[in-house]
This record gives C-alpha cells, structure tokens and sequence, in this order.
C-alpha cells in the first residue's frame, strides 16, 4: 500500500538455467560442459557426467547440473 510496489524478476528460461554475467577476467570461473552429437544435450563436467537438457540456453551461458547442483558453463 505504501511505498515502492515490488518489483517482479522474470522467470528464467530454463530452471536449471542462472543468470549469466559478463566473462571473468580469467575465463575458467566454471568448468565448460562436454558437446555431444545432440545440439540441445551436454555432458556435465561434474560426475557422474550425465547428460543434461540445455535446451533454449545460449553458449557461455551458466547452467546447473540437476544431478549435484553444481554450476557449469554451456560450451
């Protein structure tokens, strides 16, 4: 009622996807998924390396392995 009205954040494309930021100066702050044959499925850097749906996200994009919740990066 009063005040600033709350903002909402859009949904991300993707659950597993996270908001990428602009490249570290070093490049390797997240380990680079494997490409398979599939254009739309990598391999997770993290074991047990399962293949994971990444679908709709874009190359140097952030994702996280459903598997161990670990970040990775799209090839």
């Amino acid at each position: 009622r009063y005040g600033i009205p709350p903002q909402e954040e859009p949904a991300p494309r993707n659950p597993n996807q996270l908001p990428s930021g602009p490249p570290s100066s070093q490049g390797s702050d997240y380990p680079v998924a494997q490409r398979t044959s599939d254009p739309n499925e990598v391999l997770s850097p993290y074991p047990p390396h399962g293949r994971i749906n990444v679908e709709g996200f874009q190359p140097g994009d952030l994702a996280r392995d459903p598997t161990n919740q670990k970040i990775f990066r799209i090839p």
